[in-house]
């Protein structure tokens, strides 16, 4: 039900539809723990949510619970949705997002930002438009 709710979840024309069921999968998160399959199809599915600005202010709400659950996880596929579904409320909401990951869990998201392949070159070359290592004189 959870891998059926994450693929759902990526369906823009159903979000208001699917809300009830985004509501219960946050709920489910500290259950879903001992889980495996389950915790990694809900933070899928919940990542898939956060793509749409509908699920936002709702999604926000859980990240302590997205933190401790997902991204602290010992499972690789859940840390990497939990850092979809946290990169996209941090986009969204800039300041509120930030405030949050520092106060509750900045170390282990930003260890786990570094150590995403290919990230930090493409951070990396898009900060070279802005910010070239060769300039001429102002």
């Amino acid at each position: 039900m959870a891998c059926l709710l994450a693929n759902l979840a990526t369906n823009s024309e159903d979000q208001a539809s699917l809300q009830g069921m985004m509501f219960v999968a946050c709920q489910k998160l500290p259950s879903a723990e001992a889980n495996t399959e389950l915790l990694c199809h809900l933070t899928r599915a919940l990542a898939n949510f956060a793509i749409y600005k509908i699920n936002l202010s709702y999604l926000i709400n859980y990240v302590v619970d997205i933190i401790r659950y997902g991204l602290k996880s010992s499972t690789v596929p859940v840390q990497a949705q939990s850092m979809r579904l946290l990169l996209s409320l941090l986009v969204a909401s800039p300041a509120r997002m930030a405030s949050l990951l520092i106060s509750e869990g900045g170390t282990t998201f930003f260890t786990q930002l570094g150590q995403l392949n290919g990230l930090m070159d493409a951070v990396q070359t898009s900060l070279a438009n802005d910010a070239p290592a060769i300039a001429k004189p102002l």
